[in-house]
Order: structure tokens, then sequence, then C-alpha cells
């Protein structure tokens, strides 16, 4: 009798054992999946962000593209009308005479010279991408 239950002990426990085991693993798998779903919501996010992103590039090379050939057109001007003011300055002190309107040239030249610089400090959106 003693064999006997001595064996079924052994039985019982060993199965018992098994069992914890595989519960243990299916646990396992499970918390795997869980953290696979919240790593697929963090994965898409992130591919959805660099797409939103470089999608806001390319829209963003239109304006850039129009602001560049203002500014190349401004610089032209910028250097033209600096060289005009000079001129009309020299003249103006030569004759003796004053130029109202030659203070608002001097000022609209120096908006001109800060409006160029933050223009020239910009990037290429295309040096993102």
């Amino acid at each position: 009798m003693r064999e006997q239950k001595r064996v079924f002990n052994k039985l019982f426990k060993e199965e018992k054992t098994e069992l914890s085991a595989q519960k243990v693993e299916l646990a396992l798998i499970d918390e795997l999946q869980k953290q696979n779903d919240k790593f697929l919501k963090v994965l898409k996010s992130a591919d959805n962000s660099w797409r939103d992103y470089q999608d806001y590039l390319t829209s963003a090379d239109k304006p850039f593209k129009k602001m560049i050939a203002d500014y190349k057109q401004l610089s032209d001007w910028y250097s033209k009308m600096s060289s005009e003011a000079s001129k009309a300055e020299r003249a103006a002190r030569d004759l003796g005479v004053d130029i109202p309107f030659l203070s608002v040239l001097k000022r609209n030249i120096n908006i001109a010279n800060e409006i160029l610089s933050t223009i020239a400090s910009f990037d290429d959106p295309n040096t993102f991408q």
C-alpha cells in the first residue's frame, strides 16, 4: 500500500509540475503576444510619423523654391539700390541738397539686408530627405 501511495503521489506531483510548466509557457507566449501588439502600435506610429514628415518636406519644397527665386531677385535689387543710394547720397552732398526720400530708401535697403540674411540661414528641405 505504501508503494502504491508513493507511486500515485509521484504521478500526480509530476503531472502537476508538468501542467505548471505548460501554464508558465502559455503565460510567456501570451505576454509576448501582448508585448508584440504594443510594439506593433509604436512601430506603425513611427512609420506614419516619418512618412508624414517626408510629405511635409516634399510639400515644403515648393515654397522653398519660390523663396530662393525671390531671394535672388531681392539680392539683385539690393545690390542695385545700395549702389544707387550711395551715388545719390554723394551727389546730394556735393550739391548741398537734401533728398528726403533717401532715408526711406536706406531703411528699405536695411530691411532687404535683414531679409536676405534670414533667407540665407535656411536649409534646403531636400537636405533633410
